[in-house]
């Protein structure tokens, strides 16, 4: 964890094993972060965001869903300088570019462009901040 970090009350480290916490950045009240994430210098994460590190498998009829497993388990990356709104989801294998601002209750299905202003379900490109 990098200094002048702030870890609001209610957050969840999932397992807490590979979890990197750049300088200057925080984290709102009640998010929930897995193992094996990355995230920036400068991030503003915002109260109750929910990254998803993997998924229950379905891909066979023949076998209830909740038989089948999980998918495997990806790391989702924050780079530095990004503003996630509250009660945003993140899913697996994510990749948030610099400078971006994810709007609050946004779902991120995809990677994000650095400076892109993401909002919606799923999120898509509202603008960039490169204009």
């Amino acid at each position: 964890m990098g200094q002048v970090s702030i870890i609001q009350k209610g957050v969840h480290f999932g397992t807490g094993e590979n979890i990197e916490i750049g300088n200057f950045s925080g984290i709102g009240k009640n998010a929930l972060i897995p193992s094996n994430i990355i995230i920036g210098e400068y991030v503003m994460i915002a109260q109750d965001l929910f990254i998803i590190a993997n998924n229950h498998k379905f891909d066979r009829i023949d076998t209830p869903m909740l038989l089948q497993g999980y998918s495997e388990r990806k790391q989702v990356i924050i780079e530095d300088d990004v503003w996630i709104g509250a009660r945003v989801i993140i899913n697996p294998g994510i990749r948030i570019g610099r400078g971006s601002i994810i709007a609050a209750g946004a779902v991120v299905t995809r990677n994000v462009n650095s400076y892109s202003l993401m909002g919606g379900v799923p999120a898509h490109e509202i603008s960039n901040r490169r204009v």
